[in-house]
Formats: structure tokens, sequence, C-alpha cells
């Protein structure tokens, strides 16, 4: 028998966007920038947040800035070598 249009055979590699050209292959685990820039977000928010709420305004926002680009580049640091190590050594 054959397969039935809209059954779900072929919908999970349509819903797949295609890689660009030129990009590596996925590795497995590895985060989007998407999910990456949400986490940096949400850490440098809850750093701003606390400092805020001890009375520390300016500081607080400044430093939830800041812990949130060290948490986006630390992401890309270790998204980076996990590429590097499933390549493998050359």
């Amino acid at each position: 028998m054959g397969v039935a249009p809209g059954d779900g055979e072929g919908e999970a590699a349509a819903e797949r966007p295609a890689a660009p050209r030129g990009a590596p292959p996925p590795v497995p685990g590895e985060l989007p920038a998407r999910v990456m820039w949400i986490v940096a977000a949400a850490i440098g928010s809850m750093y701003a947040i606390s400092s805020i709420l001890r009375g520390e305004v300016l500081p607080g926002l400044v430093g939830g800035v800041l812990a949130a680009i060290l948490c986006v580049l630390v992401l890309r640091e270790v998204r980076e070598r996990r590429r590097r190590r499933a390549r493998g050594p050359r």
C-alpha cells in the first residue's frame, strides 16, 4: 500500500530547514543560536533583577548586560570546541 498524503511520513523532513550552503553539519547536542540568546537573556535578566532587588539599580543593569554577553561568548566557545572535537584530528 502507498503512503497517503498527510499521514505524517514526509512532513518531518519538510519541517526541517535546509542548512545554508557552506555551513558545517550540525553536531548532535548543539544549541541553536536562538536558544543560546534566550539562555543569555534569562541569565542576564536574573542577575539584573537580583541586584536591583538589593537596591543596586545601575550596577545591576550593567552587570546583567555583561553577564548576558559573557554567557553568549562562553556558549559560542563551547559550541566551537564541540565542532572541532566532532571533526576529529586533522
